[in-house]
Parts: structure tokens; C-alpha cells; sequence
């Protein structure tokens, strides 16, 4: 610390002031300060710093497709907020449109393509995909039934239409 008074070059802590402020001892004019030399604004800067920092990598995470909201990749959720008919379904509630607009959308694939390199199984991926939707939007596909634990379930073959 540079002392404000002389600039002596340290100045030392030497106790606390009113309302928690440090005071600094200047060794070489002998006077005390309680002046916070740059704290407030250091502080700021390595706040704001950071923050850029994060939102970089933020920003890196979603342009590169690798950030997901709930299990659903940035990318899908972009395209259904682009789409007019697709918000209005979801934010009423009317989920048999809202998923016939999302298979109209595309949106099941472009999932897939998301998981493939993570789930090797074409049915569970199916399944991880359709419980992602039904956790959404509610709404069960017609090759699954809610379970009694809530998740879903492939029906049995001979009753899929």
C-alpha cells in the first residue's frame, strides 16, 4: 500500500476505524489514514471480471450446442421459443397440440442427434427422450403409459395403435 499523504511506499494496517473501516500506519511521514485506497474499486473490478469471465463461457457452452435447461439441449429450446404456435400451445397448457407441433418441429430428432453419442440403445434413448417431453409438457406419446412412480413406461406390443 502507497501511503496518500507522503506516498511512502508501505504503508501497514494499524487496527479498525468507525464502522469497520481499516486504518493504515504510514512509517515514514508517521501519520494514520483511514482513507480505503482502491478496495471499493479492486473489488469491482475483480467482481466484474469474473462476471465477464463467466458469461464467456456461458455464452462458448450454449454457441457450441453443449448446454442443456432440464435435460433439453439449447438448441431445441431456441427453436421452440421461435415458434409462435409452439409458445402459445405450451404457456395454455394444451399439450396434444404443443406435442404435435414439436413433432412437426422436428424436435424429437434433433434430441436424438443430442443424445445419440450418450445412449447407445435406440429404445432407451426413445424413452429418455419421450420422459424428458412428458417431464416438460406432460404429455405421454402413444407407445408409452405413465407408470405408478410417474415415469414412463413402453405398453405392451400388442396394444401400441
Amino acid at each position: 500500500m502507497q501511503c496518500p499523504q507522503c506516498g511512502h511506499q508501505p504503508a501497514y494496517r494499524h487496527g479498525k476505524a468507525q464502522l469497520s473501516r481499516p486504518r493504515y500506519f504510514c512509517p515514514a511521514c508517521h501519520k494514520i489514514s483511514t482513507k480505503p485506497w482502491l478496495t471499493v474499486r479492486r473489488s469491482l473490478l475483480v467482481l466484474g471480471m469474473a462476471g465477464l469471465a463467466a458469461l464467456s463461457v456461458y455464452g462458448y457452452l450454449l454457441l457450441t450446442g453443449q448446454v442443456t435447461v432440464g435435460g433439453v439441449p439449447a438448441s431445441v429450446i431456441l427453436t421452440f421459443l421461435r415458434d409462435d404456435f409452439a409458445r402459445q400451445a405450451y404457456f395454455q397448457g394444451r399439450n396434444v397440440m404443443l406435442h404435435d407441433r414439436l413433432v412437426q418441429l422436428d424436435i424429437e430428432a434433433q434430441m436424438k442427434d443430442f443424445y445419440r453419442d450418450r445412449i447407445a440403445d435406440d429404445q432407451a434413448l426413445d424413452l429418455y427422450i419421450h420422459q424428458i417431453l412428458y417431464n416438460r409438457t406432460g404429455y405421454v406419446g402413444d407407445a408409452y403409459q405413465t407408470g405408478q412412480d410417474g415415469n414412463l413406461v413402453l405398453k405392451p406390443s400388442g396394444s401400441i395403435p
